[in-house]
């Protein structure tokens, strides 16, 4: 969609200049631009190969020595590995060797220490033994009989003493022997390799990341308001502030058209055209469906229309009273009458195209208008309405259903959109040729790519 900047004049020219000046782009692009680019950039070309070849045998040569360097260090780390293990290994065998000798020092010194302890109680065993039979021997010999008795339970409480006391002191605490903990073995890291010399691209695939720029579609973006048409409305509220309210409205409409848009049939809209000093026509969209007049109503609320009257109710919240709670009528700041705003826009824009429809006589049946409630939250009560009307919901289904007209080609929707802005233009003076446009772009074009010739390749 094309959103036309009002200050533009003569687009049908300046659409058929730039499909000239386009054609002459692309002509001096296949014919002298590729051709000297890639002229330029094989010579450049074959001083990088030569530049790259040099490299890749520093890079070859740096690479091999930087592995023998690694490898050797791996070798050298691996053999002081081993001989640290060796030495490691023979001294904890001498260590172990010294705590088993010690140990066994320690046993045979403890028991020649303690062993006397084991031979009383063998000794007062063998007397207790002794004792017994000595009590059977002379049992009936009182006195004999009673020292004999005590004498056995003397010897065999001896021994079990000095057996504890042999028990106890026997066991010493020797030296551990530990087992060998090989080192870890070391391990090689990654090697770092340094990157690798970077192949020049070759000048065909280089030129195919850049290509001719299109003219036309750059002359399309320039004859439009920015940033999807809100550039206009900006400057619309600056210039007005009391018509802030409806300008959502409006930008509404405006984003309505998008669905309508297609690459075969490119939609042609004209917001705000002025035929008068006071007020304007909200919206003009041309297309494969007609010149439609757009006239945005932003209410919200209920809009009811009865005897030729327009009324507003909105529904009203009373704090404290909720049982007056309800839909009351909001009065218009100034007199509504769309259905007459639009039955006098159609009528200004008939008489504009008074002398065009005389060669073009079909454009008469193509001029239709439509007042369009752009609010989300609005619900319509409407009879007897003279003019059509619609929700912004329906307004694609209006378009739809509308008859395609052939003759409005694009460049019969941009010849009636100059006659539009030439009218405008009584209005607001400000005017850019858009021929000149095209000129002014195929110029930087031009310089652009001498550029880019120049900036690449230069021998």
């Amino acid at each position: 969609m094309l959103i036309i900047n009002k200050k533009f004049s003569d687009l049908l020219n300046g659409y058929k200049r730039a499909l000239e000046l386009d054609q002459n782009l692309k002509t001096e692009w296949e014919t002298k631009t590729k051709p000297e680019f890639i002229r330029r950039t094989k010579d450049s070309y074959s001083k990088s190969m030569e530049k790259y070849y040099k490299e890749m045998d520093e890079w070859r040569a740096k690479e091999i020595s930087l592995i023998a360097q690694y490898e050797d260090t791996g070798r050298l780390k691996l053999s002081e590995w081993e001989s640290n293990e060796q030495f490691r290994m023979a001294s904890h065998k001498e260590l172990m060797e010294q705590r088993t000798a010690q140990n066994q020092q320690k046993q045979t010194e403890n028991w020649n220490t303690n062993k006397k302890w084991l031979f009383i109680s063998i000794g007062s065993l063998l007397c207790g033994f002794g004792s017994i039979f000595l009590l059977i021997l002379f049992r009936n010999i009182s006195y004999l009989l009673c020292f004999s008795g005590l004498s056995t339970q003397v010897f065999f409480g001896i021994a079990i003493a000095t057996l504890i006391v042999f028990i106890v002191k026997i066991p010493i605490k020797s030296i551990p022997l530990s087992t060998y903990q090989p080192a870890p073995k070391p391990v090689h890291t990654q090697r770092m390799v340094i990157q690798c010399p970077k192949l020049p691209q070759e000048p065909e695939d280089f030129f195919n990341k850049y290509s001719c720029p299109n003219l036309v579609e750059r002359w399309m973006e320039e004859i439009q308001y920015k940033d999807d048409g809100k550039e206009y409305f900006r400057k619309f509220i600056q210039d007005n502030p009391e018509a802030e309210k409806g300008i959502p409205g409006e930008v509404e409409l405006v984003n309505n058209h998008y669905v309508l848009d297609d690459s075969s049939n490119t939609v042609i809209y004209i917001p705000g055209l002025k035929t008068n000093i006071r007020g304007d026509m909200d919206g003009i969209s041309i297309s494969h469906k007609g010149i439609w007049i757009l006239e945005s109503k932003y209410l919200t609320g209920k809009v009811i229309f009865r005897d030729g009257i327009w009324k507003q109710f909105v529904y009203m919240k009373h704090s404290g009273q909720h049982y007056l709670d309800g839909w009351e009528e909001k009065k218009f700041d100034k007199p509504f009458r769309p259905d007459d705003q639009i039955t006098t826009a159609l009528e200004k824009i008939t008489t504009i195209f008074s002398k065009f429809s005389q060669d073009n006589p079909w454009v008469t049946k193509a001029i239709n208008g439509v007042i369009v409630f752009t609010h989300d939250e609005v619900e319509l009560d409407i009879t007897n309405c003279g003019v059509p009307y619609i929700n912004k919901m329906y307004l694609f289904d209006l378009y739809r259903n509308s008859v395609d007209i052939p003759e409005l080609t694009f460049e019969k929707r941009l010849e009636i959109a100059d006659i539009l802005l030439l009218e405008n233009r009584e209005i607001e003076k400000h005017e850019v040729s858009a021929v000149q446009l095209a000129e002014e772009i195929y110029s930087n074009s031009i310089k652009s790519l001498e550029k880019l010739v120049n900036n690449f390749g230069i021998s």
